[in-house]
């Protein structure tokens, strides 16, 4: 959690994974190729308005956006040294580790 804090204070203290970035605001905030390389954008902010209009009828909706998410992180900023490419590192591994965790509670809680 900490390494999150560091990297986003370095990015302005933005959480770049809440940025929604679109065919009409691509330029806008710096990346006006970014809709050329992207072909599906996604956002935890999309993420979180489709949590709570309860659009998502499964969890595996769920996961598919937020590694769509990541995977569009990482794809975009290739260079292993770039600070959005460490946080989507470090948001998939962290995504892994609660989303197991999450699909082994259900499970225990499915078994009482």
């Amino acid at each position: 959690m900490i390494f999150f804090f560091i990297i986003f204070k370095i990015i302005l203290g933005t959480n770049p994974f809440r940025v929604v970035i679109d065919e009409n605001n691509c330029s806008f905030h710096g990346v006006p190729d970014y809709c050329h390389v992207i072909e599906k954008p996604m956002n935890l902010t999309w993420i979180r308005e489709k949590v709570n209009a309860r659009s998502y009828i499964t969890l595996k909706e769920f996961h598919s956006d937020a590694t769509l998410m990541i995977k569009n992180a990482l794809l975009y900023n290739s260079d292993p040294a770039n600070v959005y490419h460490l946080a989507a590192k470090e948001m998939n591994r962290k995504f892994k580790s609660l989303f197991k965790e999450t699909l082994e509670n259900l499970q225990q809680g499915k078994k009482k």
